[in-house]
């Protein structure tokens, strides 16, 4: 089984555990689905992992910087290439 059909198999477990409401050991014990398993998912559904079943996509953030942090920078550049700082990347 692929992991995307194990994400949607524990997505439908899922969603049929939050309609019945029942605790998690309850529901696990009339389906006879392990409790751990359970957890897990659960876990990764509420996080907002996994709950499209599909992974999330990257998202980007754009950040301004201010001048004094450019112009800090623009500094260590040029003595990085004078061979005065070693800049770690």
């Amino acid at each position: 089984m692929t992991l995307k059909n194990k994400r949607i198999e524990w997505k439908v477990r899922y969603d049929a555990w939050k309609e019945s409401g029942q605790s998690v050991a309850a529901w696990c014990r009339d389906q006879e689905i392990k409790v751990h398993q359970m957890y897990y998912w659960v876990k990764q559904f509420e996080r907002g992992n996994m709950n499209s079943g599909t992974p999330a996509q990257t998202q980007w953030l754009t950040v301004q910087v201010d001048e004094e942090i450019n112009h800090m920078i623009t500094s260590l550049k040029k003595l990085r290439e004078q061979g005065k700082a070693v800049i770690d990347d």
